[in-house]
């Protein structure tokens, strides 16, 4: 019996002839990674089917080895006149096969320590900004680095300023001085409300999500209202469904409401599944 899984080895044979393999599925994967800048959801992704190949094969050499388990019961079992020494050879078998599954299920055990170790390595680059970037879409691109990272609340400013370039920086500089005259600390909160203000539109938010409208397809709609609405903070599901509806040409509009939408995702989906419907409809109409 021999077999290899990314990393875990098994010691003996059926003969218990010695066998070794390449650790290398696993490190060649983390070593792609390292390689690469990859978007965080992106690699959680890959990483949750890394875990899901690696327990496939765990569950294939456990059933290979059950397999085995039977074929020397059932070698017991029949009548031979060396019985004695079948049935230590028998015994040999078993042995080894209840130490590697021993081995197996330690390897198991120890496999979040070190799966951590080796995605710890894997590099994230840290986004830049610069003047003429949304500051909200900044942020929550650095949002998902800390959260990565696992970076402390009291190291969020002082990583972010590393990145901050041109006449972000300048700005930085001026408002690490106004503070310190007057003798308080710029948290991650006040830096992100002062970014906003000084870099983010200069009209209000929350109007400009009341009055945008559809006047073309659903798609640039949705799109529009999704990069406004991520400006807007605190503000109640249900007042932005009310203006997401509000906004859609009045068709579509009537049949969101008809469906009376409580989440944000069954919004967006109603008002999609509208939009194909009246299309149809239209078409249907015309062909007629």
């Amino acid at each position: 019996m021999s077999g290899c899984w990314s990393g875990l080895t098994y010691e003996r044979d059926t003969n218990g002839d010695a066998i070794d393999y390449d650790q290398t599925p696993f490190k060649s994967f983390c070593a792609m990674l390292q390689s690469y800048y990859l978007d965080p959801f992106l690699l959680l992704v890959l990483l949750l089917a890394l875990i899901l190949w690696r327990q496939h094969q765990i569950l294939k050499k456990l059933d290979n080895l059950k397999n085995h388990s039977r074929e020397y019961t059932l070698v017991e079992s029949s009548p031979r006149t060396d019985g004695g020494a079948v049935s230590r050879t028998i015994s040999d078998h078993i042995q080894r096969l209840e130490a590697t599954l021993r081995e197996i299920a330690e390897r198991i055990s120890g496999f979040q320590t070190d799966y951590a170790k080796e995605i710890s390595k894997v590099k994230l680059e840290f986004p830049r900004f610069i003047r003429i970037q949304e500051p909200a879409e900044w942020l929550h691109r650095i949002a998902q680095y800390f959260e990565y990272a696992s970076i402390v609340e009291d190291q969020k400013v002082p990583l972010a300023s590393f990145y901050l370039e041109e006449e972000a920086n300048q700005w930085l500089q001026w408002l690490q001085r106004s503070y310190k005259q007057d003798e308080e600390e710029i948290t991650w909160e006040i830096f992100k409300k002062e970014l906003v203000s000084r870099f983010g539109p200069s009209e209000d938010s929350g109007e400009a999500l009341s009055r945008v409208k559809q006047t073309g397809s659903l798609r640039d709609y949705i799109k529009e209202f999704e990069r406004l609405s991520t400006r807007v903070e605190n503000c109640p599901t249900k007042d932005l469904i009310q203006k997401f509806i509000g906004g859609l040409q009045e068709e579509t509009a009537e049949y969101v409401r008809m469906y009376n939408p409580k989440t944000l995702h069954e919004m967006v989906q109603i008002a999609r599944y509208a939009e194909v419907k009246l299309s149809r409809e239209r078409h249907s109409s015309i062909s007629g």
